[in-house]
């Protein structure tokens, strides 16, 4: 069974966390052009939130296809990863203890899952920090129903077809 390992890679020259928009411009091939060497990954994923740009897809897979050393997928969230979190309701009940139906994930503006899902964590945990926010986020995703949460995102959908079919390679 191939081992998962979780890398950010993107190191910024500002006093900031990497974002996946940072993704978009000349910093992506420096995060996918990797030495030939024992370190090189099986399989890498590049994920960007879509944020309303409907050719963003496309535009990264292009450039991965041209720029990566190893074999990459890559996840276009529509409109954003939150979109994802919060497509399952019974993970949502488990983990945050919402019992109300969120709003349809990929029918959302940009900013309005993430503010939606932040929203909920508030609700639930008293002034978290970010570390409380970014585990309840990973709590979320293990939590998550993945053939409820394809359904109700097509984008998801997508990345899993891909997914699936950069493993059997």
């Amino acid at each position: 069974m191939p081992q998962v390992s979780l890398h950010t890679g993107l190191h910024l020259p500002r006093s900031r966390q990497p974002r996946g928009s940072d993704l978009i411009g000349p910093l992506l091939k420096k995060l996918l052009v990797w030495p030939p060497s024992l370190a090189r990954p099986d399989l890498a994923v590049v994920c960007v939130d879509q944020d309303g740009d409907k050719d963003r897809r496309r535009l990264l897979k292009g450039r991965v296809k041209r720029e990566s050393s190893c074999p990459t997928v890559v996840a276009v969230p529509k409109p954003e990863l939150e979109a994802w979190l919060m497509a399952d309701i019974g993970a949502l009940g488990t983990v945050l203890s919402v019992t109300e139906q969120p709003p349809k994930p990929e029918t959302l503006k940009p900013g309005a899952a993430k503010l939606w899902l932040g929203n909920q964590i508030g609700r639930a945990h008293d002034r978290p920090d970010g570390a409380a926010k970014a585990q309840v986020r990973r709590d979320l995703a293990l939590a998550t129903d993945l053939d409820i949460a394809i359904k109700r995102c097509r984008t998801l959908k997508l990345f899993a077809d891909d997914l699936r079919d950069a493993l059997a390679r």
